[in-house]
C-alpha cells in the first residue's frame, strides 16, 4: 500500500515538549526532593505561581540557558573578570538571577543552589531569607552570604549596564 499524500507521516526526530512556565515569567528556581523521581525543580513566576518539574536543577539551568543562547561558565567567568567573587549571578531571560544555598545538601554533589532574580527582591531578612511579591524563600547560608549574594546581583546590573553601553556606542 503506497502512502497518500494527504496522511501524516511519522516523524523520525523527538520533538521536545514545550516549557510549561515561559522563561521570562520565572522568578525563583529552587533544587527540591521529589519522592517518586529524586532531584526536581520548582519555579516560582511572577505573579505567584509554582510548577515542579521532575528534572534537575542543573538540567533546567542548561535548558534555560540554552534557549537564551548563553553559557553559563562563560557568564560566569565574565563576571569573575570584573572583579565579582563568591556566588556569581546569571543573566537570563532579561534578569539577573543570583544564586544562594537553598537546602542543606542530603549526599556529596547534591544540588542545593537556587536561583533567585534579584530585581525581585523585596528584603533580606534574619537568620537570611529573601522576600518577594508573593513568598519568602529560606536560605541555607548566613545572612552575610546572602547579602553578598545580593551585592553581586547590584554589582552585575551595572556591570552589564556599562558592558551594553560600550558595546552599542559608535566610534
Amino acid at each position: 500500500m503506497k502512502n497518500q499524500p494527504n496522511q501524516p507521516q511519522p516523524q523520525t526526530t523527538k520533538k521536545q515538549k514545550p516549557h510549561p512556565v515561559p522563561y521570562e515569567r520565572i522568578q525563583t528556581i529552587l533544587p527540591v526532593y521529589l519522592d517518586q523521581t529524586g532531584d526536581g525543580t520548582q519555579i516560582y513566576t511572577q505573579d505567584g505561581q509554582t510548577t515542579t518539574l521532575p528534572v534537575p536543577i542543573t538540567h533546567f539551568m542548561d535548558q534555560f540557558a540554552k534557549t537564551y543562547f548563553l553559557d553559563p561558565k562563560a557568564l560566569k567567568s565574565f563576571f569573575r573578570q570584573k572583579g565579582l567573587t563568591g556566588p556569581l549571578p546569571l543573566y537570563l531571560a532579561g534578569q539577573i538571577f543570583i544564586s544562594c544555598k537553598v537546602r542543606k545538601p542530603k549526599i556529596s554533589r547534591d544540588p542545593c543552589y537556587g536561583f533567585i532574580a534579584y530585581q525581585a527582591i523585596q528584603d533580606l531578612v534574619p537568620p537570611a531569607s529573601f522576600i518577594l511579591p508573593h513568598y519568602q524563600i529560606p536560605l541555607a547560608c548566613s545572612l552575610a552570604t546572602a547579602q553578598k549574594a545580593y551585592n553581586n546581583g547590584i554589582l552585575a546590573e551595572k556591570i552589564l549596564a556599562d558592558y551594553q553601553k560600550n558595546f552599542f556606542q559608535k566610534d
